[in-house]
């Protein structure tokens, strides 16, 4: 045998082996469960197998010498949108790799319906969410309960207070036909201040209704909050515990242009917070400045030494009736910090509460001077 006919013969051979592979690769792609489609360089279907024509619901010959219609990106596997033969909606996964198709150089995307798993994701989806809501519910209905718990006690207590100085006044009155100065100065002074705190609960509460339905108007105008703070420390004075110590370091004036009475709520919501939490003895100090640099605004910080924020509760100290503490004889109706920060974000102001380590909370709110919010940061 020549060396010319050994050669012929070899590549014979190779032929047959090379038509043989084609055949068994073909056999392959035909028999295949997914969706298989053999596309050449100008985007035009060049095979695909009975599984393919199962998934687009269309005969190969409709397919072949078609144009795909999807973007076709080597080495990724996307999701495309497809329709069945009853016009259904399905959700294939399509992967793209490199091959040849009769000796051209060809992309081979292999297409997987995927669509009963993703109604079972969006089953699980939808059964998360409903979990989530009706355990977000549930919660709503304890905070509500805790809340109407501590609301109840909250007023119950003022109240008792009234009742008995309002009988103690009628049996003395009942008895001797007349009450003593001194006496009747106390009984009215019991009154007055436990009428107040029922106020400031109602008042509270009506704060929060108003928040809600985003009524909470504010009318600003040209404030001095010198006379703001000392105002507000004049009055914790009066009434608090000769026990505490409000210290004020303060200009003689800073103007800005706020809404007076709801600055002032705010300044009083964190001074009878930072009262309620300071022990015996304690020092509470009162600072307002204008921040650093001066464009951004009017700083206030109010600082106790008190039994501070536990870590774990910090995150949620803004939030709408949440306590910190749950001592009866500390707790409130957890609105003072809620209803402070809306105030000041409403001036385009941003309060926030830092945590010393040698203890007590400092809690810094910090006011643009004019009614454009300023750079807070």
């Amino acid at each position: 045998m020549t060396d010319v006919a050994a050669l012929q013969e070899e590549l014979e051979r190779r032929s047959r082996e090379l038509q043989a592979a084609e055949a068994r690769f073909r056999n392959l792609i035909v028999r295949n469960a997914d969706a298989i489609v053999v596309v050449d360089g100008g985007g035009v279907v060049r095979f695909c197998n009975p599984a393919a024509e199962a998934l687009f619901g269309r005969r190969a010959a409709d397919l072949v010498g078609a144009a795909f219609g999807f973007p076709l990106v080597i080495g990724e596997t996307t999701e495309i949108d497809v329709v069945g033969a009853a016009g259904e909606e399905l959700v294939a996964e399509m992967r793209v790799v490199e091959t040849e198709w009769e000796g051209e150089p060809a992309l081979l995307a292999v297409l997987r319906d995927i669509s009963e798993r993703k109604r079972l994701e969006a089953e699980r989806a939808a059964r998360l969410r409903e979990q989530l809501a009706r355990e977000e519910a549930e919660q709503a209905l304890r905070e509500r309960d805790a809340f109407l718990a501590v609301a109840s006690h909250e007023l119950r207590t003022p109240l008792s207070t009234l009742s008995e100085a309002a009988q103690l006044l009628r049996r003395r009155l009942e008895r001797d036909g007349t009450v003593e100065p001194a006496s009747l100065r106390e009984s009215l002074g019991r009154l007055d201040t436990q009428a107040r705190r029922i106020s400031r609960l109602v008042e509270r509460l009506l704060d929060v209704s108003r928040i809600n339905v985003d009524k909470l108007v504010l009318e600003r105008q040209p404030t001095d909050l010198r006379v703001l703070v000392d105002g507000v420390v004049e009055r914790c004075r009066a009434t608090m515990s000769a026990r505490h110590t409000i210290v004020v370091r303060a200009p003689t004036q800073l103007t800005a242009t706020v809404d007076a009475t709801r600055i002032e709520q705010v300044i009083t919501n964190l001074l009878e917070n930072a009262i309620k939490y300071s022990p015996d003895g304690g020092q509470i100090e009162v600072e307002l400045s204008r921040a650093r640099p001066a464009a951004s605004g009017i700083r206030l910080t109010v600082r106790d030494h008190g039994l501070g924020i536990p870590p774990d509760h910090r995150e949620r100290l803004f939030e709408r009736f949440y306590q910190a503490h749950t001592d009866r004889h500390l707790s409130g109706l957890g609105l003072g910090l809620f209803i402070s920060r809306y105030i000041v974000e409403q001036h385009g102001g941003r309060i926030r509460a830092t945590h010393p380590k040698d203890g007590g909370t400092r809690f810094v709110v910090t006011l643009p001077t004019s009614e454009e919010p300023a750079n807070l940061t």
